[in-house]
């Protein structure tokens, strides 16, 4: 990433946003041997990792998808770099709507058929599925994990005039606004005040409208987190210099939310534990999900939503803030391993579910320890996204539709 007039390339940032994404198909991969699993893909294994397992996916998945819109803020500051709106927008379309469309019409048939036949319970052969996959638009239907693309390319359309105009007017109330809470000691405004915006559109939205990949309130927090990306960039130095006052702060901070989320969380699940059809085991299930209102409650009737409304937005944060103090320091420099990897993060995450999805549903009911058919479903994974990456980047029209520069 090539920073903007002075053409200096931020490693940090791209190691961050390769190990990022390496660390989604992971996840995707340990939900299937969750509980979750079963809600999220329909099908999961027949054995479950267990409490430690269940650790790993909430605690990444609090800050996973915040730290990949806050690169992609930043990425899009680079992007913008002397371009015209036009010309920024064209470059978006190319790079997002292309893939988005390919993969949705040929590469996630795949997980659909397998969700297909776990959920009916039918055996059709592939290619009769194909022919109504095809046949009837079966292709028309949620993006699964390319949600991502969907949100992205809204936010460049919907942000682009908005950073046209910061790009003319650098000394703008908001970039200084940024630069002021930058200079603040000790890195207080980095942690504490620049997250303000993300915590008041959680505790507003969040009542009203209920958190799904990347829909209700969480498609305007992530808005909120792509936009700030975009202004730390454009603060330049004061972002970097601030972020090297709060490496041991922001971890000690991010301990502090993360427990105080998990004794929320077993706490409330102890609470509801005794009254399963009751008016207060549903107050219970909104406290996390989001959207009692839409239940009936009053805006204020679930005071504890509110208090995970600003943990989670706080927790989020302050350990994206952990990924890009540390990795400022450790991860600023280039790599030939860099450069491969950076090539092969959109195709990677274009294919990696279809070949985790299918690899899991022939394997869960194999009778193997589950660490075994974790190991041998990554080995799957890994394997195969190389193997696509590897044939598409020696093709134009591949590298084309797999996003490959």
């Amino acid at each position: 990433m090539a920073e903007t007039g002075n053409k200096v390339r931020r490693y940090d940032l791209d190691w961050l946003r390769v190990l990022v994404f390496g660390l989604l198909i992971i996840f995707h991969i340990a939900i299937g041997f969750d509980e979750v699993g079963i809600a999220v893909y329909g099908y999961g294994n027949n054995q479950l990792g267990g409490t430690w397992l269940s650790l790993f996916i909430l605690f990444t998945h609090g800050w996973r998808l915040p730290l990949l819109f806050l690169i992609a803020g930043m990425g899009t500051c680079f992007a913008f770099g002397n371009r015209t709106t036009g010309e920024f927008l064209n470059e978006r379309s190319f790079r997002l709507l292309i893939p988005l469309v390919f993969a949705m019409i040929f590469i996630l048939i795949f997980p659909r058929y397998v969700q297909f036949l776990s959920s009916s319970g039918m055996e059709i052969s592939f290619i009769e599925y194909v022919k109504g996959w095809f046949g009837k638009l079966g292709f028309i239907s949620h993006p699964q994990h390319l949600w991502f693309l969907v949100n992205l390319f809204i936010y460049s359309l919907v942000c682009a005039p908005i950073f046209a105009s910061i790009r003319k007017n650098p000394k703008s109330r908001i970039g200084g606004l940024f630069k002021w809470c930058f200079k603040i000691q000790n890195g207080i405004g980095l942690l504490l005040l620049i997250p303000l915006p993300l915590v008041v559109v959680e505790f507003v939205i969040r009542p009203v409208l209920p958190g799904e990949v990347g829909l209700g309130y969480e498609f305007f927090w992530y808005l909120i987190l792509y936009i700030t990306g975009y202004l730390c960039i454009i603060a330049r130095e004061q972002f970097w210099e601030s972020l090297e006052k709060i490496r041991v702060s922001s971890i000690v901070l991010g301990c502090a939310l993360m427990l105080s989320y998990i004794v929320i969380l077993v706490t409330v699940g102890i609470e509801g534990s005794g009254d399963i059809w009751g008016r207060e085991a549903i107050r219970s299930r909104y406290i996390f999900e989001g959207g009692w209102m839409l239940a009936g409650f009053g805006f204020w009737e679930v005071p504890m939503g509110h208090l995970v409304s600003i943990i989670h937005s706080l927790n989020a944060w302050v350990w994206c803030m952990v990924c890009f103090s540390w990795g400022a320091k450790y991860l600023n420099k280039p790599s030939k391993l860099l450069t491969y990897l950076n090539r092969g993060v959109y195709p990677f995450y274009i294919v990696h579910l279809p070949f985790t999805l299918v690899s899991l549903y022939y394997l869960k009911d194999v009778e193997l320890y589950w660490v075994f058919k974790f190991i041998i479903i990554t080995g799957i994974t890994g394997i195969g996204c190389w193997l696509v990456f590897e044939i598409a980047k020696r093709n134009k029209i591949l590298r084309m539709v797999f996003g490959i520069k």
